[in-house]
């Protein structure tokens, strides 16, 4: 096995096979696919089962050491492997998708605490934003600063939204119990009441007042 560390004068040879050290400590194997000297990277090429194969491309200057194991025993198969160009497509929609429905998620200009509190609905109820409301279910509305008396429905509602409105309450007490306990040192408005007992009109509770 022939070691080469000076990655500068080594000759990318297609079809010989490499263990790559890059610079991170990482090694990786292969057989060399090509080297393209203008982006300065190398194409690696490993065969897998059932016809599959993985292909790495490494930036040449990431690597620290080049360990040739082994010379090519036949001409090399430059043929490049067909291409499902329908399915890459569809993969592409699919991860647009995905990351359009994960920004969606994240509120803009919202506290911590909002964010966590629309996390934790959002395992088991659907929600959305719209700017700094949360709304669930899209009848149940959740205004800052996101206590039991800022959920709402709409006006004199009945029968399943009144439902609604009193389950994710219920959670929404769950969420900033919770909130309260992974705090060391709670700020006022998160407590109902002062150290001497006595409740604070001007810093609402999460709780509903009795």
């Amino acid at each position: 096995m022939e070691q080469q560390g000076d990655k500068g004068k080594h000759e990318w040879v297609i079809g010989v096979r490499v263990r790559l050290k890059t610079a991170l400590g990482d090694e990786v194997e292969g057989e060399i696919y090509t080297y393209d000297p203008l982006t300065n990277v190398v194409v690696l090429h490993e065969r897998k089962p059932q016809g599959k194969s993985d292909v790495r491309i490494i930036k040449a200057n990431f690597i620290k050491e080049v360990s040739v194991l082994s010379q090519p025993t036949e001409e090399p198969n430059l043929r490049l492997p067909a291409v499902n160009l329908n399915k890459l497509k569809q993969k592409e929609e699919q991860l647009l998708r995905k990351a359009k429905e994960d920004s969606e998620r994240i509120g803009i200009g919202v506290s911590a605490e909002a964010q966590e509190i629309f996390d934790q609905l959002s395992k088991t109820m659907p929600v959305r934003w719209d700017k700094e409301t949360i709304y669930v279910f899209d009848d149940v509305r959740i205004v800052p600063p996101y206590f039991l008396e800022n959920c709402t429905g709409p006006p004199n509602c009945t029968g399943p939204t009144l439902q609604s409105v009193n389950h994710v309450k219920k959670t929404l007490k769950i969420v900033w119990d919770r909130l309260r306990r992974t705090m060391t040192s709670p700020p006022p408005s998160l407590s109902p009441t002062s150290s001497t007992g006595q409740h604070h009109p001007s810093r609402p509770s999460p709780y509903p007042v009795s």
